[in-house]
C-alpha cells in the first residue's frame, strides 16, 4: 500500500528537472525523482501541475516496473530548462527619420469662463490572494466501484489524517485538493469519492471525525447520473465533537 505525506505548497515551483518514472499495478505511474528505495519500498518526490510537492512511498510488490532517467539526459533537462528561461534581447529597429516641417496655423484660444475641477480616479483594490489549506496526509485508498447490468460506477474510497488544530470550515478546502489529485491519478474516470477524515492523536479508536463524499445529485449509489459531472455536489458531515 502506498502512502503519501504533503510537503510544501508554492506557487514559485519550477518544471521538475528528473523524470524517474514507477508504473504500479493499479495501471497508476508516479513520475519525479527517486529519492530512496531499499528491498521492500520505493519513495519518489513528486510535482503536480498546481506545485503541490509530496512524496509517495510505495511496496515493491505493488510496482509493476520502474524507469531511470540517467545522468546524461537529466544534465541535457537541466540545460534545457536554463536556455528556456534566458532572456532573449532584440536588437532595437533603426529610427525612423525626423518627419518633415508642417506649418500650422496659430489657435485662437477661448478663455474659459468657470474653472474645471478634475477629479483623480482612484485606482481598484487588488484582489486578496486565496491561499488554500492542503495540509494532510494520506493513509488509505480502496476502489468501491459498482456495476448493475451493463452500467458500471467507477468509486473510490480515501482515509487521510489531518491536524487536530485545523477547523472544521478548511475541510472544504482540503476536500477539494484531495479530490483534485485522486482524479488526476484516476485520468478524471472517477463517477464517486468518499473521503474520511482522522484527526492525529484524536481518534485513536478507530472512529472518524468527518467525511466528505462528492457524488452525483442522487449520492454515493446514483449511478444513473454520472455522465454529467457539473451536476456533482459535495456532502460533508461532522462525525464528532470538533473544537
Amino acid at each position: 500500500m502506498r502512502k503519501i505525506a504533503l510537503l510544501v505548497l508554492s506557487l514559485f515551483l519550477a518544471a521538475p528537472v528528473y523524470a524517474d518514472i514507477i508504473y504500479y499495478g493499479d495501471g497508476s505511474k508516479s513520475e519525479g525523482k527517486i529519492i530512496k528505495e531499499n528491498d521492500k519500498i520505493v519513495v519518489i518526490r513528486e510535482v503536480d501541475a498546481g506545485g503541490v510537492v509530496c512524496e509517495t512511498e510505495a511496496q515493491k510488490s505493488t510496482i509493476l516496473k520502474i524507469i531511470r532517467e540517467s545522468g546524461e539526459k537529466q544534465k541535457e533537462r537541466v540545460v534545457k530548462i536554463k536556455e528556456s528561461r534566458k532572456i532573449k534581447i532584440e536588437k532595437p529597429p533603426k529610427p525612423l527619420p525626423p518627419p518633415k516641417p508642417v506649418k500650422v496655423k496659430p489657435l485662437v484660444v477661448k478663455p474659459v469662463l468657470e474653472p474645471v475641477t478634475v477629479v483623480a480616479k482612484e485606482k481598484p483594490k487588488p484582489a486578496a490572494k486565496v491561499v488554500r489549506n492542503c495540509s494532510y496526509t494520506f493513509s488509505r485508498r480502496e476502489n468501491k466501484d459498482i456495476t448493475i447490468g451493463d452500467v458500471k460506477m467507477k468509486r473510490r474510497e480515501v482515509t487521510i489524517i489531518v491536524s487536530k488544530k485545523i477547523p472544521y470550515e478548511q475541510l472544504k478546502d482540503i476536500f477539494e485538493c484531495v479530490a483534485y489529485r485522486e482524479l488526476r491519478k484516476a485520468r478524471n474516470n472517477l463517477d464517486a469519492l468518499w473521503i474520511i477524515v482522522m484527526r492525529k492523536n484524536v481518534d485513536t479508536d478507530g472512529v472518524p471525525s468527518a467525511y466528505g463524499i462528492w457524488a452525483p445529485p442522487g449520492g454515493w449509489d446514483d449511478f444513473l447520473h454520472t455522465r454529467d459531472k457539473t451536476t456533482y455536489r459535495w456532502e460533508y458531515r461532522k462525525i464528532k465533537k470538533w473544537i
